[in-house]
């Protein structure tokens, strides 16, 4: 009898072992999905990679002007395209940016070592840094300038990316009856110069009658040294002009330290100081200061609609 209890033990345990064993074994392909499986890592490694995606951002930007100091470059101009595909959600790390800058007049830039690029078509190829650039959208990018930032400039461009007819005829603008007045103006005022803020200049200047204001926009850049060869920063009240006002790009205006009243949206005047050029701007458009811009709307605007002259 004891041995026929031993017997009964011993197959029921043997049947439970082999219970046991092929639960385990129907369990086993769960466990090759699951992370924390010792079971086949070979075979559970490709489904946890996550590929890497590098992807440098690359820009166009037309009617450009390019500026630098020591340590940045500013770069103003509309965008003939959009880098958002480098910020779509699988790619992983941006090595930089390469930007091609169309200017309508050609460029002057030195770069880290201090060495002069001089053309109108400019490469900038700039690692480790990036920014999101919308299709044709007015750009104002602060880029840094450092030994690994590379520029290459040169005098071809082609017919496809010529400016746009009204920045091929300089001083168009200034032929016209109302500029011929304008410049009369600002040359025969001369009491105006020495005393712009005295209150009867004001009067008189708002005496003067619509023919002598410009209706136009305003924006705002970032200052550094300007085109009419002096350094200005953000706090400056100074104002860039189009190429139609300006003139030769690449020489100092003889509008250089004249003054101009404008008027803002909000119905407030200020007066700004002619300190740079604006290659993308036409004749009604100006270019600000942060400072001088501030006094007439909200950055957020990054446009105002305003009305201009010269003291």
């Amino acid at each position: 009898m004891r041995s026929l209890f031993l017997s009964l033990l011993l197959v029921s345990l043997i049947a439970s072992a082999a219970k046991a064993a092929m639960i385990d074994y129907l369990r086993a392909p769960y466990k090759l999905w699951s992370p924390s499986s010792e079971y086949n890592i070979t075979t559970l490694a490709p489904t946890l990679n996550v590929t890497e995606v590098a992807i440098n951002c690359t820009s166009t930007i037309r009617q450009a002007t390019l500026r630098a100091n020591e340590t940045h470059i500013t770069l103003q101009g509309i965008s003939a395209d959009s880098n958002e595909a480098c910020f779509a959600a699988n790619v992983t790390s941006r090595p930089g940016s390469f930007i091609r800058a169309y200017t309508k007049k050609i460029t002057r830039i030195r770069d880290y070592d201090n060495k002069l690029h001089r053309g109108k078509v400019c490469d900038l190829d700039v690692p480790g840094w990036s920014q999101i650039i919308y299709k044709q959208r007015d750009v104002d990018l602060t880029i840094p300038l450092t030994n690994t930032t590379e520029i290459n400039c040169n005098n071809s461009n082609s017919p496809t990316d010529t400016p746009v007819p009204t920045t091929t005829t300089t001083h168009a603008l200034k032929t016209t009856t109302t500029t011929t007045t304008l410049r009369h103006t600002t040359t025969t005022t001369t009491t105006h110069k020495p005393t712009p803020t005295e209150k009867p200049d004001d009067d008189n200047d708002d005496d003067r009658g619509s023919a002598d204001w410009i209706s136009g926009q305003v924006t705002f850049f970032t200052p550094n040294q300007g085109a009419c060869g002096d350094w200005n920063d953000d706090d400056d009240m100074i104002v860039a002009l189009g190429p139609d006002w300006y003139g030769n790009m690449n020489a100092v205006s003889k509008y250089c330290d004249e003054k101009v009243r404008i008027t803002g949206p909000r119905g407030n005047s200020i007066t700004v100081t002619v300190k740079d050029a604006c290659p993308p701007c036409d004749s009604g458009h100006l270019d600000l200061s942060p400072a001088a811009f501030k006094k007439l709307g909200e950055f957020d605007t990054g446009i105002l609609k305003v009305k201009w002259h010269f003291l």
